[in-house]
């Protein structure tokens, strides 16, 4: 691996915590824009499927997050980022991923999903974004459906 692919590499980590902190934040449009304009969310059934492009992925995030208390209502954490260069404008990684609670509401557990990432991305004009994003739930319901992208 060269310095050159590291520092790709370093380039994309961001961009997945970006989209946490955006997310977390309320800045859902900051959010949607790391994605290339015709870019895909994919979520099973139960979170609204399959997004497309960037009209669809603002809506539907939007409506997730409305009743959200916003902002850091919750905390998305990225962990055992696995991203590989399978090109000089295309990568694909794998994230582990929690989502906490943060609000003193009555919740239960602090912890309210456990998932993966499994990411497609593009380099545009020497920057990057999601090309794909699908997103498997590990707990507390399994919604697990097999990786998308080799490792």
């Amino acid at each position: 691996m060269t310095i050159e692919e590291l520092l790709e590499i370093e380039e994309i980590k961001n961009l997945r915590h970006l989209y946490a902190l955006y997310l977390d934040s309320g800045e859902i449009r900051r959010m949607v824009d790391l994605f290339l304009p015709d870019g895909v969310a994919e979520w099973p059934e139960h979170m609204g499927g399959y997004w497309s492009g960037h009209d669809q992925m603002f809506e539907n995030w939007t409506k997730v997050y409305k009743d959200a208390d916003l902002p850091f209502a919750h905390l998305h954490i990225a962990t055992n980022p696995f991203i590989r260069i399978t090109g000089p404008d295309s990568a694909n990684g794998r994230y582990y991923a929690l989502s906490l609670h943060t609000t003193e509401k009555e919740i239960g557990d602090a912890i309210s999903v456990i998932g993966v990432h499994d990411d497609v991305y593009r380099k545009v004009d020497g920057k990057w974004f999601f090309e794909k994003t699908r997103y498997d739930f590990l707990w507390p319901v399994r919604r697990y459906q097999g990786f998308r992208t080799p490792i």
